[in-house]
């Protein structure tokens, strides 16, 4: 109720500035969209250029008096509420004022507690008028839906009585193709309707040429044959939608309403029903479905973020879009003085309009972030563009942040996000709002806030997908129960995001996010010690993950285990078919680590070296030097209809695929090379390798 009440719009008019003044300071300490007018002539462009729901005008005015006003208002507008605003010797106007639609009227001077006893009484006709209105027009539904529904019954009474009585003259000129045919497809009765929708001149050649329904008229045969078992099983009418032939073989869409005829016995004799042509309509339905499948393709582009690899810095991205497209957005970018620069926003409302500004601010973003990298100043000029381009009911929640890993501190700009939080040690530590959302006003109301950074924090910042999950009672999930998650004992930031994302699945029973989820976690990390959980950069959506990973971090058992498991929790494949994937999985990055990165192959085919301290010793000082250990790894998984796709990308030299001895040749039984490649062909349903040789893809089928 109180965010409704600050989305009211107000416009006070007056010809004394201090009394537009002091209206105006009362009504802004609750509302937001408080606009003022020194005349009724003034007033009447902004009136026009966007309704107010609550009017406060004059009586008295120079020029246009504000009952003038007030008439001129509601004849357009009559949902507003008008208040007046008058002295002690207009009480008759007043009273004309009421008479010509106004609400109610205070005497001058007005009081603050006056003020705010007419503002509530305002506020409150408002609410009960679109109350009142929202109740018309679902009782106007309702008889819509009333009508409907007696229109389609008087159909069927009217369609019996023409069975029955045979009336000739409406079964031929009713506006719908109306039939009767055999249970064998012999058709018997057709009317104008159904001749001229077939192509046919007339009901007597329609029936005369089609002696076979099924495969004269049906673009597939099989459906008739389908139907009819349908029928033989149903009672009463029952609807298709089909694709039929013309008589000059072009397709069209039909929707056919038809029952079976039934002897007293129960023995069938025979079909009646109406066609209607519904190709214009199916024609549509498909472009709208092209569109949001467009939409969909161009969104899924939004969501995924550049992911750098940060030296001390892990980055995890995990994205939960809701049924519809969505508007929410999260980049994450690396600075040329080698600063991390993020950027999380959620755009209001769903669908086409919601994702084109998404992917319009995404762009944006990368293009300020080209020369400039301070929050505020970014925050600014996209405040300044989105707020010329976007509707006038939307805005733009935003996170923007630039962590300094050698000064160890974050600047950020928090407008409308809820709010992020560090996890230090033993404190969890909120982030504080520092402006509006963007794209609300022209002028952005905002700061920025730098604050130091410990090592081992970890910054958790989502989108209100999370925060506003509801419960069957239609309570929301809140930030207080994500902080409860989050505890004050530290864990791996993937167990923290998986738990986040689970909790609040759970507390909605199980349904699917009614808003797009994003969360951004963000872990500082020193590479040179000794930890488990080394930088990484991920991305993770429902049917994508992304990985990227230094080559001196890259743990192989590790991160085959990481996949493997995301892999079965994303498709419940059995023990032994995982079993099969890790196997390839292993290979494939030890290649892309040994022969592509560290370009260890000349080493590992000479068995003397590599049977021998010194290849340790290699692999130990190519991985942690700078030529070879700051290469990267890059991984990705791909979740389609029938099958997986699991990509890894090295930045070494490649290699030829077929330079590849064929291990299990007698003659290269004693080789050290080969044998990878080979039980990655034999485990996976395909592998490729792109031209260079630095990227394999493997393919593993999900219904074996």
């Amino acid at each position: 109720m109180e965010n409704q009440k600050q989305l009211l719009k107000f416009i006070v008019v007056d010809d004394e500035a201090e009394i537009t003044e002091f209206i105006s300071y009362i009504l802004r300490k609750t509302y937001c969209n408080v606009r003022t007018a020194g005349s009724g002539e003034e007033a009447i462009p902004m009136i026009c250029e966007s309704p107010p729901d609550i009017l406060i005008t004059d009586i008295n005015m120079s020029g246009m008096s504000g009952v003038e006003l007030t008439e001129h208002v509601l004849k357009l507008y009559p949902d507003t509420v008008v208040i007046a605003i008058t002295g002690y010797k207009d009480v008759e106007t007043a009273v004309e004022f009421m008479k010509r639609g106004g609400y109610d009227f205070l005497l001058k001077p007005v009081s603050f507690s006056a003020m705010q006893i007419g503002l509530e009484s305002a506020v409150h006709r408002f609410r009960l008028k679109q109350e009142l209105k929202k109740a018309h027009e679902d009782l106007k539904q309702k008889n819509i839906s009333l009508e409907k529904e007696i229109l389609e019954r008087k159909q069927c009474e009217l369609f019996l009585r023409i069975s029955e009585q045979g009336y000739r003259d409406i079964f031929d000129n009713a506006p719908i193709g109306i039939f009767q045919t055999s249970v064998e497809g012999r058709l018997m009765k057709a009317n104008h309707a159904l001749a001229r929708m077939f192509g046919y001149d007339s009901p007597d050649e329609m029936i005369s040429a089609v002696t076979d329904i099924g495969a004269q008229l049906y673009a597939d045969p099989a459906e008739r044959k389908q139907l009819i078992k349908e029928l033989m099983n149903h009672t009463g009418w029952l609807s298709a939608e089909k694709k039929f032939l013309r008589k000059d073989r072009s397709v069209f869409h039909v929707k056919a309403t038809l029952r079976m005829v039934r002897s007293p016995e129960g023995l069938p004799l025979y079909l009646e029903g109406f066609d209607e042509d519904i190709t214009e309509e199916k024609q549509q339905s498909e472009l709208f479905d092209m569109e949001m499948s467009r939409a969909r393709k161009i969104y899924n582009r939004v969501l995924e973020p550049a992911l750098p690899v940060m030296t001390n810095i892990g980055i995890h991205v995990k994205c939960i879009p809701a049924s519809k497209v969505g508007g929410d957005m999260a980049e994450v970018l690396k600075t040329e003085k080698g600063k991390l620069l993020f950027f999380l926003a959620d755009v209001t409302g769903h669908g086409i309009p919601a994702a084109m500004t998404a992917n319009t601010l995404k762009m944006l973003f990368g293009e300020v972030a080209e020369t400039v990298s301070d929050p505020l100043e970014i925050c600014r000029h996209l405040n300044s563009v989105m707020y010329k381009i976007i509707l006038a009911d939307d805005i733009i929640a935003a996170f923007c942040g630039q962590i300094d890993p050698e000064e160890m501190t974050l600047t950020y700009c928090l407008c409308g996000i809820p709010s992020p939080i560090i996890i230090r040690k033993h404190e969890k530590i909120r982030l504080k709002p520092t402006g509006l959302p963007l794209g609300v006003f022209d002028d952005s109301v905002c700061r920025e806030i730098t604050i130091p950074l410990c090592k081992d924090d970890l910054l958790i910042a989502f989108t209100d997908g999370i925060t506003e999950a509801r419960d069957s009672d239609g309570d929301i999930f809140g930030l207080k129960r994500v902080e409860n998650i989050i505890g004050t004992k530290r864990h791996d930031v993937n167990t923290i995001v998986e738990d986040i994302i689970t909790s609040a699945a759970v507390f909605q029973g199980g349904n699917a996010f009614q808003d797009d989820v994003i969360l951004l976690a963000l872990s500082l990390r020193d590479e040179k010690e000794m930890l488990s959980v080394k930088p990484c950069s991920r991305f993770c959506s429902p049917d994508k993950c992304v990985f990227k990973i230094k080559t001196r971090h890259s743990n192989v058992d590790d991160v085959t285990d990481f996949f493997v498991r995301h892999i079965g929790e994303k498709t419940a494949l059995p023990d032994g078919r995982l079993k099969k994937v890790r196997a390839v999985f292993f290979e494939m990055l030890a290649n892309a680590v040994e022969h592509g990165n560290l370009e260890l192959t000349e080493f590992k085919k000479n068995y003397e070296i590599y049977d021998s301290d010194k290849y340790q010793k290699i692999y130990n000082e190519r991985i942690h030097s700078d030529k070879y250990g700051e290469r990267q790894i890059f991984i990705q998984c791909l979740y389609k209809f029938n099958r997986i796709e699991v990509s890894i990308e090295d930045q070494g030299r490649g290699f030829d695929m077929t330079a590849v001895s064929d291990p299990t040749h007698e003659d290269n039984l004693v080789n050290m090379s080969g044998r990878g490649i080979f039980l990655a062909k034999k485990n996976a349903a395909k592998i490729t390798y792109n031209d260079v040789g630095n990227k394999v893809t493997m393919t593993f089928l999900l219904d074996m």
